[in-house]
C-alpha cells in the first residue's frame, strides 16, 4: 500500500508513553504530508518511473474517483496531508495509560513479546526527555502550502501541526553537506543556534536496493544498476536498480560506506554542541 485511504495523524511527540519502561517516546518518525510512492501517473501526466502496483490498491490514494494522483516518494501530496489532517488524533481521548495497555493486551494475545529493557535503562537515559525538539521550517513551510488552501478544522489542525517536531529523512546524498535546513548539516546549525540547542531526529536510508520489493521507495543507491529508455511525455534514459542481479553488492556498499562517513563527518562537528538521534529506516531492515 501506498499513502493509505482514510489514515490520521497521531500522537504528538512525547516521552509520556505507555510504559517508560520499553518505550522512550512517541515520535513522528514519517513525515506527514510527503508520499509514500507514486500513482501510475503523476500528477503532471507523465508514467511515474518507480511505479510499484501496491500503490494501486484500492487502499491507496490516488485510486478512487475524483483523487489527484500521488506524487513520487518523498514528495508533497496535498491531498493526502488534508485527510491527514481531517483523522487527526493529535492527543488522547481516553489516558495513555490505559490505550497503551490495550496494545499490549493484543501483542500477547497475537503471540508477539514484549521486551523488558530495565536492564539497558540502568546503563543508559532516555534521550528524548527534558529536550526541547526541533521543528523543521522546510516542513512548517510545505505546511503552509496546504493551509492556504484548506477549510475548517483541517485548517485548524494543519496550522497546530505547523509547530510539531518531525524526523528528517536522509534518504538522498545531496541532502547531508551544505547550507539552509534542507540538508543535515544545514538543521544541525540551526539547532546550534537555538537556546538551548534543541534535540534533532534523522531517518538514516539509502540501503543499497532500497526496499527490495518496494520499487516505489525513496533513495539512490543500488547493488547493481541497468539503464533503458522510459517515455516520460518524452523519451529519456533512467538508471534503476536491478533487483534481479546476483553478485555480492560491493558496489553498492562501497557507495553506501561513502554516504555513511559524509553522514558521520557531520555528526563530528556538531557532537558536542546539539543533542541528536539517528534512527535506520525501520522498513528496509526486514527488507535487507
Amino acid at each position: 500500500w501506498c499513502n493509505i485511504r482514510g489514515a490520521g495523524v497521531g500522537l504528538m511527540p512525547t516521552t509520556e508513553t505507555a510504559d517508560p519502561e520499553i518505550i522512550d517516546a512517541y515520535f513522528w518518525l514519517k513525515t506527514p504530508g510527503e508520499s509514500d510512492g507514486c500513482s501510475q501517473t503523476l500528477p503532471d501526466g507523465a508514467q511515474c518511473p518507480r511505479y510499484d502496483a501496491d500503490c494501486g490498491s484500492e487502499d491507496s490514494l490516488g485510486t478512487g474517483p475524483n483523487e489527484p494522483p500521488a506524487p513520487e516518494a518523498g514528495q508533497w501530496y496535498d491531498y493526502q496531508i488534508k485527510q491527514l489532517a481531517a483523522n487527526a488524533r493529535l492527543s488522547p481521548s481516553s489516558g495513555v495509560e490505559s490505550a497503551g495497555t490495550k496494545i499490549f493486551e493484543l501483542n500477547s494475545a497475537v503471540g508477539m513479546s514484549i521486551v523488558n529493557t530495565t536492564t539497558l535503562h540502568a546503563l543508559s537515559v532516555n534521550p528524548f526527555v527534558g529536550r526541547s525538539f526541533y521543528v523543521n521550517p522546510v516542513y512548517s513551510k510545505e505546511l503552509g502550502l496546504s493551509i492556504s488552501s484548506a477549510e475548517g478544522q483541517t485548517k485548524a489542525t494543519l496550522e497546530e501541526m505547523q509547530d510539531v517536531p518531525s524526523a528528517y529523512w536522509l534518504d538522498k546524498k545531496a541532502k547531508i553537506l551544505g547550507e539552509g535546513t534542507g540538508t543535515m548539516e544545514g538543521i544541525l546549525a540551526d539547532a546550534a543556534a537555538k537556546s538551548p540547542p534543541q534535540l534533532v531526529t534523522f531517518i538514516v536510508y539509502n540501503l543499497p536496493n532500497r526496499d527490495c520489493h518496494t520499487k516505489a521507495s525513496s533513495g539512490e543507491i543500488c547493488c547493481n544498476k541497468e539503464t533503458h529508455w522510459q517515455w516520460n511525455g518524452k523519451w529519456e534514459l533512467e538508471t534503476k536498480c536491478d533487483y534481479s542481479a546476483g553478485g555480492t553488492c560491493a558496489d553498492g556498499l562501497a557507495e553506501y560506506r561513502e554516504f555513511i562517513d559524509d553522514i558521520v563527518s557531520v555528526l563530528q562537528k556538531y557532537a558536542s554542541s546539539v543533542p541528536m538521534i539517528l534512527v535506520i529506516e525501520p522498513d528496509s531492515l526486514p527488507n535487507l
